[in-house]
Order: C-alpha cells, then sequence, then structure tokens
C-alpha cells in the first residue's frame, strides 16, 4: 500500500512550494533562532549526526510551542534552508495564516482525516532532497515526558531512503506546559532553567519494519532524555 502512494507524482504546485530555496527566509530564521540560543541556555550535542544533505527525517519529542524555534537555533543554515514540515489545516484557515505556514515552509494537511496527504506531502519533499522536520508523538505532551510514537516517521524513511535523526530536547515543557502560560521567570537568572538538545545517530527502516524502526526510534530519544536527566545542567 504505502509503496504505491508514496510514489505517486507530486501534485505540481505543492512541488514548486517545496522546490523554491528560500534563501532570505532561510536567513532570517537562521538569525531570530540563534538569537534564542543565550535566552534559553541551549546546549546542543550531537550535531555530527545531521547529514550534509537531504533527505532526512529530523524527529524531535514535542514539549511545547518552541521545540521547533530551538531545533533550528543549532542547525546548520542549509538544514534551515531545506526544511519543511506538514501541519494541521485547521491551524491555518485564514489568509494571514495560510501566509505564515507558506514563509514558514508548512505544508498544511487535513491529517486526522486523511493521513494519505499527510505522507504524500511528506513524501514529495523528500524526494526533492528536502530535510522533514516531524514530531512523532503528533501532539505537544501534557506532562513533559515520552508518549506514543506514531509510524509515519519509519514508514517514509522506508520507502524515500531517508534516514531517521532522533532528536531529544528537555526543560522546554518547565518553560511552556501545555496547560499554562509562559513561564517567563524560568528565564531569570538563578533558575536553573537549561535546554539541551542531542541529536542520535542515524535510523535506516526497512521496509515492513515499521513497528520496529517506530520503537528504536522512540528507544533512543528516550536514552538521550534520561542522560540529560541523570545530568547536572551547570552553567
Amino acid at each position: 500500500m504505502w509503496e504505491a502512494l508514496l510514489n505517486q507524482p507530486s501534485d505540481p504546485a505543492l512541488a514548486a512550494q517545496l522546490g523554491r530555496t528560500g534563501f532570505f527566509r532561510a536567513l532570517f530564521f537562521y538569525v531570530f533562532s540563534r538569537a534564542l540560543r543565550p535566552i534559553f541556555r541551549v546546549r546542543a550535542y550531537g550535531l555530527n549526526h545531521i547529514p550534509a544533505k537531504g533527505p532526512y527525517i529530523l524527529c524531535p519529542n514535542h514539549q511545547s510551542y518552541l521545540d521547533a524555534f530551538i531545533l533550528l537555533s543549532v542547525v546548520p543554515f542549509e538544514t534551515i534552508r531545506n526544511a519543511f514540515a506538514v501541519g494541521a489545516a485547521e491551524y491555518y484557515q485564514t489568509p494571514f495564516m495560510r501566509r505564515v505556514a507558506r514563509f514558514t515552509n508548512v505544508i498544511p494537511v487535513d491529517s486526522d482525516s486523511n493521513l494519505e496527504s499527510a505522507m504524500k506531502a511528506g513524501a514529495a519533499g523528500l524526494r526533492l532532497g528536502k530535510v522533514l522536520v516531524l514530531f512523532p508523538e503528533g501532539e505537544r505532551s501534557i506532562d513533559g515526558e515520552l508518549k506514543t510514537f506514531k509510524k509515519g516517521a519509519p514508514i517514509l524513511s522506508a520507502h524515500l531512503n531517508a534516514p531517521i535523526i532522533p532528536v531529544a530536547m528537555d526543560g522546554l515543557f518547565d518553560l511552556w506546559p501545555r496547560s499554562r502560560s509562559f513561564q517567563w521567570r524560568r528565564l531569570w537568572p538563578g533558575q536553573g532553567t537549561r535546554v539541551p538538545i542531542e541529536f542520535g545517530a542515524s535510523i535506516v527502516v526497512a521496509p515492513g519494519k515499521y513497528a520496529e524502526g517506530t520503537a528504536a526510534l522512540r528507544a533512543a530519544v528516550e536514552r538521550m532524555m534520561l542522560a540529560f536527566r541523570r545530568k547536572p545542567r551547570d552553567g
């Protein structure tokens, strides 16, 4: 099923959108996101695991609305330039939000009722050698802990020859919990809030081994998160 679906020709308009290099858009996000690093005390590890070029899939855990910006704050410029995501269409209904989607390279799809559309959009970008940012939990954590991972990334990896890069982030839930407003005081000196982010070794998934790939991805993210929490977050 997935082999036939993901190898269907891309919609021309979608392919044209994904094919734009967006140098100035990428430059904006590069400068803006880099400015966030000292504010949120971001420390990055495992950057050597990021491939020099796509296609590949970045799979971070999802703790807050800040996650994508923190991810962009540490990856190379070329990664930002080629990155795209697939987002729920319900958030991009107004003309303004549709412009936001185009500027941020988010492809709006009705992922709840049409999983195939989301998968085809991801495949379209990967076929162009792009970098898909995909949160495997599908939504923000309700308590800062890892939830069940979905199989979308392993399916795409298996059929598009795109390795998965597991990414672990921590500390962002404390700054912006799902059920509360942004916790500004956590940024004050002496509060101890740090945001570590680590990129793990790539995961290659064989066709049909989606459950195994999903388990390997979640285990890799969990190992990195546990390592963060075992060591003190000094300076």
